[in-house]
């Protein structure tokens, strides 16, 4: 089913690769969060293919989605000048504006077919494109600012008001020629001043200014102070973990303008992309690995200013890079600026230490920074260089060049504790001041800023780097790099996540289609009332809100989403259910909160009584109140009524034994859904998991779904034998990406690090289509498994896209024939003695089959020494039963259905069965208390019981 787009997002910023490489990450995000928004990137030709890299890094699954829904468009060729205004940008989004066709100058490519602009995301440096839309659209598209640094940075540089000296016609069609001239008339004087802030660390003004630059982008600062909260709001790629108080500063400041400051950072990419292989063979690769295996993990340095900046007089880059090297620290240097020009005596001392130390244009900086050898990042401080080593937790010696470096420095190592920062580097008439943080120092404690000072320096910051100093640094710094990483949580939501939601449920019209109400608030009542009103509302969203029966008046019509979290009063979920029952609801969303099981059904009920057609998304929280023992089956069962659920999400939080994902509860979900698209449902219990049944249940009748989220017992796996009864023949099952919940972080770490090789042939003969694999626990973010996805591709089931044939006999040819995952037995009692005379054939048969060499299975699959006849395939010839040594609930429905028994009865024994899992123990198991058989049945049940687990059965 194709799903209509919605929304269609345009991103523009200056060219200025920091600005736009964020970008990509946080479509990424929204692509995976929403399969109804395009977003398109109007950018020039020297961010076109960085950005299309950036694009390679996605995983698989997102990048076929990125192909249809992310569209870069270079809308100018190459410019020259990033500080001049982007003419194209006017008559180019004019065109789009009005359903007209727009051309790629990089690929050539015409657009023709994209839907007109419902919201806008604008670099505050172009005010260009600010003018344009609000005169094309009459100020009828909302504009958001995007920022690509700290909170801090916004309250230091954006806060104060405009010189006015530059007039909006120039600022919007000035040519390089008028602008240049006039960098100068808007920078800030500099009078040795105390620059501060909440949330900012005391720095005298001209402290921001460190190096001698030949260039100061000023009109910058002018652009940003004129239009950085004149927009709806604004999109910082900063966190509050980082930010602090300055993050709270900036809310209340944007409050008081009635705009929304959203924090969505960070944002990196870690790097998959296709040319993983041209990495690995890179010389700074191969360097990182030689010098891994000699001085072992951290030993090396990394130092990079970027794309950009480089020092005008770089003598003090050779005495850091001299000094490094007879000290014998690994160094990799990489200088990709345009400005950088080395000496052929400096070439010359790389070439002679060749063993220790490594000169390149251009580094995979993400590669160099998650290798294990890297310990230590000598950076400019640029805030993509802070998150990318963030996500590495690589720490940062800093060298601030201009822009908000200073800042990020002085906040990394004086505020968190965690970076060190070499001062002596200053260079230039404001370099060369005194330090803020010198402010009381002894003449004789004042930095020199000479070179041989900064010899002298680096010296000690080596040594600092070997002792307590240095390891208190490195743990701050990986503190610090964990709370700010937690922002793109899921569970419980992060602030990032939560930024980019809110930032979505606002569809663009001049007319609110979504409100987020949140305590303290007026009068509930008022509210309510207020807000049914607004015809086209679409989304609701109630935050630990309660609802009084005077609210009832409000009646919802075109309400679509509801979302609610944090709802301690049951009566408020319920009232509000009865308040939108007229309308067509597409997705309910209840989190964090806690009722009894009654409360529950009659929330479930509700859902499926007036929205059993419409709901296409539910998302819940089930946390219950112990009030009685409840099976998990029956907590789900109400909402197997609706009809046309395409992503479900549930979390289970409950101290009851029977509170754990099994494959019943996904076989009724599958066959409730068989249109799900996504799937994801864990909770805290650990007793039973899925198993390799599942598998066979989600490929048989959910044909669509591309991504599943589930724990999985992957200790018990069986090995893949040709007498495997349930696997297919052949698959084009479709899943691309499957998550993998595991009890805790030392089974993530144990199987991140060896894989699964029975997991990976299960997995890859039923989805041969299978992209990505996740670990996760409870309580971390999904990591990616490469280990078991190389296992997966070493198979061979990946080769083209194309899945292959497994060629697979059967033990018995009487095998029963299944038809619909069922078993063609017709529930006669005659099947179940029949069993036990297949089992000792089986037996026989399989002795001799066993005879077969090892080099006859499949690869990678080694023989276990277990008794010739094995569960499994005594299991396969009478039905694809589960080839896991399973949970009991499973053994009943594969007798006792066979058997004829009443579903009640099954019930039962699944409930019972449910409770005991270690069915392998020495102690005797009762089975079949409370339940009323023939003598000639319970004998031929209890002997294959007996037979099969090998347990007494009373």
């Amino acid at each position: 089913m194709s799903v209509p787009y919605q929304k269609h997002i345009l991103f523009h910023c200056v060219s200025n690769w920091g600005h736009n490489k964020p970008i990509v990450p946080f479509a990424a995000q929204i692509i995976q969060s929403r399969p109804n928004v395009i977003i398109t990137v109007f950018t020039t030709a020297i961010i076109y293919p960085k950005l299309l890299g950036e694009v390679g890094k996605l995983a698989t699954g997102i990048q076929e989605d990125a192909k249809l829904r992310f569209h870069v468009i270079d809308i100018a060729g190459p410019v020259k000048n990033p500080l001049v205004p982007l003419l194209q940008f006017e008559p180019t989004f004019k065109a789009l504006h009005n359903g007209e066709p727009i051309k790629c100058f990089s690929s050539g490519k015409e657009y023709t077919d994209l839907p007109k602009v419902t919201v806008t995301v604008i670099d505050p440096f172009a005010g260009y494109a600010f003018e344009a839309i609000r005169g094309i659209t009459e100020s009828s598209t909302p504009i958001l600012t995007w920022y690509t640094s700290s909170a801090g940075n916004i309250l230091r540089s954006f806060k104060k008001p405009p010189t006015g000296k530059l007039d909006v016609h120039t600022l919007r069609y000035g040519t390089e020629r008028e602008l240049m001239p006039r960098m100068g008339d808007f920078l800030d004087p500099i009078v040795g001043a105390e620059s501060s802030g909440r949330g900012i660390p005391t720095m005298y003004d001209y402290e921001f200014f460190p190096q001698e630059l030949p260039l100061l982008a000023s009109i910058f600062l002018e652009s940003g102070r004129l239009y950085m909260a004149r927009g709806e709001g604004t999109l910082v790629v900063s966190a509050s973990s980082y930010d602090g108080a300055a993050m709270e500063a900036v809310k209340e400041w944007y409050q008081s303008l009635g705009k929304v400051i959203y924090p969505v950072g960070p944002l990196s990419l870690p790097d998959r992309s296709s040319g993983q292989s041209d990495k690995a063979n890179h010389p700074v690769m191969k360097f990182l690995d030689k010098m891994h295996s000699k001085y072992g993990d951290k030993s090396v340095v990394y130092m990079s200013f970027g794309t950009f900046f480089w020092p005008k007089n770089p003598e003090k880059v050779w005495a850091v890079i001299e000094e490094l090297i007879a000290s014998e620290t690994p160094l990799i240097w990489a200088h990709p600026a345009p400005f950088c020009q080395i000496p052929e005596d400096k070439l010359k001392l790389f070439q002679d230490n060749s063993e220790i130390a490594l000169e390149v244009q251009w580094a995979p900086q993400e590669a160099v920074l998650s290798h294990p050898a890297t310990g230590w990042f000598i950076s400019h401080g640029g805030w993509n260089s802070i998150q990318e080593a963030m996500i590495c937790r690589v720490p940062q010696i800093l060298w601030p060049q201009t822009a908000d470096q200073p800042q990020n420095a002085a906040t990394l190592t004086l505020s968190h504790k965690a970076g060190f920062e070499l001062i002596e580097v200053r260079t230039g008439e404001n370099g060369t001041r005194k330090p803020y943080r010198f402010k009381d120092s002894e003449p004789a404690q004042l930095p020199t800023f000479t070179v041989e000072a900064v010899r002298r320096e680096i010296r000690e910051v080596l040594q600092k780097l070997k002792g307590e100093e240095g390891l208190l640094v490195r743990k701050n710094f990986e503190r610090l790099s964990r709370e700010v990483l937690t922002s793109w949580d899921e569970n419980p939501r992060g602030e990032a996540r939560e930024s980019m939601e809110m930032f979505l449920k606002k569809d663009g019209a001049p007319q609110l289609q979504s409100v987020s109400i949140t305590p303290p608030s007026p009068s509930p009542e008022f509210v309510f009332a207020m807000v049914s009103q607004f015809q086209n509302l679409r989304t609701l969203t109630l935050n630990d809100g309660l609802l009084t029966k005077t609210a009832q008046s409000a009646t919802f019509r075109s309400l679509k989403e509801l979302d609610l979290r944090r709802i301690r009063d049951a009566s408020t979920v319920l009232t509000l259910l009865t308040l939108c029952r007229e309308c067509k609801l597409e997705l309910f969303s209840l989190q964090f909160s806690r009722y009894n099981g009654s409360v529950w059904e009659k929330i479930f009920g509700f859902l499926s009584s007036q929205w059993s057609r419409t709901l296409t998304q539910v998302d819940v929280d089930y946390i219950a109140e112990v009030d009685r023992e409840a099976d998990i089956l029956d907590c789900v069962q109400p909402l197997c009524s609706l009809q046309n659920i395409q992503i479900f999400k549930m979390r289970f939080f409950h101290s009851g034994s029977s509170f754990c994902i099994t494959d019943a509860l996904i076989s009724n979900v599958c066959n409730a859904w068989p249109n799900l698209t996504s799937l994801s449902m864990y909770s805290f219990g650990y007793g039973q998991c899925p198993t390799v049944a599942s598998l066979k249940t989600i490929y048989e009748r959910c044909p669509k779904l591309k991504h599943v989220s589930i724990p999985f017992d992957i200790t018990h796996l069986p090995p893949i034998k040709h007498s495997d009864a349930f696997l297919p023949s052949t698959s084009s099952h479709k899943l691309e990406c499957i998550t993998i919940f595991v009890e805790n972080k030392a089974v993530l770490c144990t199987l991140l690090a060896h894989g699964s090789t029975y997991l990976s042939h299960h997995l890859g003969i039923t989805f041969p289509y299978l992209k990505d694999v996740f670990l996760e626990t409870f309580f971390t973010m999904p990591e990616p498994w490469p280990k078991l996805m190389e296992m997966i591709k070493g198979l061979g089931n990946l080769e083209g896209g194309a899945p292959k044939t497994l060629e697979r006999r059967h033990i018995c040819d009487d095998q029963p024939q299944v038809t619909n995952g069922g078993i063609s037995v017709n529930g006669q009692l005659q099947a179940a003695h029949q069993m036990v005379n297949k089992y000792d054939n089986a037996t026989s048969q399989e002795t001799s089959n066993n005879d077969q060499s090892p080099a006859a299975l499949p690869d990678n699959v080694t023989q276990h020494e277990e008794p010739s006849m094995t569960i499994e395939s005594w299991a396969a010839t009478f039905s694809p039963a589960p080839t896991h040594f399973p949970p009991i609930q499973y053994h009943v429905n594969f007798f006792f259905e066979d058997l004829g028994l009443s579903s009640d009865l099954v019930g039962k024994l699944r409930r019972i069965g449910a409770t005991h899992t270690h069915i392998l123990s020495d102690r005797p198991f009762t089975l079949f208390r409370d339940f009323e058989l023939s003598e000639k049945d319970a004998i031929a049940v209890i002997t294959m019981v007996q037979r099969y687990f090998g347990v007494d059965v009373a």
